[in-house]
């Protein structure tokens, strides 16, 4: 289904070779089109083994949103004092309330899901680099998949285990 922005609603499964499995309560996954047909890019660029799946990209921005924003922000803060600097990076929309250029993707390799975050953005900084060691060969594939398909990698270390890219045309 289309909508005015060049966004297409997509439900929960395949589409294209792309898993489509959207996060949380979402029945479906709003994303740009041109975005989309990249990300399809990036999964022809994959071994057969690696499975992109894209999780969210548009998202609009409720109340209720806002809200567990704020609290999940303050949540950590006070268990990550130290990761405070990031707090922007990881509870702010992240272009996600703009548009669908700007992606979250999840990676089966394998025919299993790789767990980068299994506690969400309150997987502790030293879990998140060991989980990143442990798979690293897949997700440099990844990365450098999404990359040759004008997409940016998050910087943030929870952001880039989200595999949050951002849609560069």
């Amino acid at each position: 289904m289309r909508n005015s922005t060049n966004n297409i609603t997509l439900p929960s499964g395949m589409f294209k070779n792309i898993l489509i499995k959207p996060r949380g309560m979402a029945s479906a996954v709003i994303v740009d089109e041109r975005a989309l047909n990249h990300l399809i890019q990036a999964q022809a660029l994959l071994p057969s083994n690696i499975q992109l799946v894209l999780t969210r990209a548009f998202q609009r921005e409720s109340f209720f949103l806002k809200v567990a924003r704020g609290g999940g922000a303050v949540l950590f803060g006070i268990i990550f004092p130290n990761r405070k600097g990031e707090i922007l990076d990881i509870f702010g929309h992240n272009g996600h309330a703009t548009d669908g250029r700007h992606l979250d993707v999840g990676v089966i390799n394998c025919n299993s899901d790789i767990k980068l975050l299994p506690f969400g953005v309150f997987t502790p900084l030293k879990k998140i680099k060991e989980l990143f060691e442990s798979n690293k060969f897949v997700l440099n594939n990844v990365f450098d998949a999404l990359e040759k398909s004008k997409f940016s990698i998050h910087k943030n270390y929870t952001e880039c285990m989200q595999i949050h890219c951002d849609f560069i045309d």
